[in-house]
C-alpha cells in the first residue's frame, strides 16, 4: 500500500512494464489485426507487424497502476511545489481517463460475486474504510501462470528479430 520506491517496483512487477503478449500466426485463432510490438528492436519490419495483444486482466493492472502513480504525483507535487509542462499534464490526464473508463468496464464484465464482510482499516480514532476485502477467500486465475506465458511469448518474439 501507499506510494514511494518499494510500492513502485511491487507495481511495476505485477505487468513487468507492459500488458501485452505476442501471438504467433494471431489468425490461426481467430484473431483480428492486433498491435504492433509495445517496444522497438533493431530489426524492427516496415511496416511493422500487428501481432501482439492486450491480456484484459494485465492491462486492468496497468491502469490501476498509473492512477495510482498519478495520485502519488499529485500528492508529492503539491506538496512540493513541483510543474510539469502542460503538454505531459494533459497526456497523464487523457491516459488516466482512459484508464478510469477501462476500469469500469472490467469490472462490470468480470467483477465477482464473493460476499465481503467488516474488514476495515483503522485509522486514527475511526476507520478509512470498512470493508477491504482482505482475509476473504476468492476465486481467481493463476496469475503467476499467466505472467510466465506472457513472459515466455516476450521471449520468443525476442528470438524472431535476434537473428535476421
Amino acid at each position: 500500500m501507499g506510494g514511494g520506491r518499494e510500492a513502485d517496483i511491487a507495481w511495476d512487477g505485477l505487468v513487468a512494464g507492459h500488458d501485452a503478449v505476442w501471438i504467433e500466426n494471431p489468425k490461426q485463432w481467430g484473431l483480428g489485426e492486433g498491435i504492433v510490438a509495445p517496444y522497438d528492436h533493431p530489426n524492427t519490419p516496415v511496416p511493422k507487424p500487428q501481432d501482439f495483444y492486450v491480456i484484459s486482466i494485465l492491462h486492468q493492472l496497468h491502469c490501476l497502476n498509473m492512477i495510482r502513480f498519478q495520485y502519488y504525483q499529485e500528492k508529492d507535487h503539491r506538496s512540493h511545489k513541483v510543474t510539469e509542462d502542460q503538454e505531459t499534464s494533459f497526456k497523464w490526464k487523457v491516459h488516466v481517463e482512459h484508464c478510469f473508463e477501462y476500469l469500469r468496464q472490467g469490472i462490470s464484465c468480470g467483477g465477482d460475486l464473493i460476499i465481503e464482510g467488516n474488514s476495515p482499516i483503522k485509522v486514527g480514532q475511526g476507520h478509512a474504510t470498512s470493508v477491504t476485502g482482505w482475509g476473504v477467500e476468492h476465486d481467481c486465475i493463476d496469475f503467476d501462470l499467466l505472467r510466465r506465458f506472457q513472459i515466455e511469448q516476450e521471449a520468443k518474439y525476442n528470438l524472431t528479430w535476434q537473428n535476421p
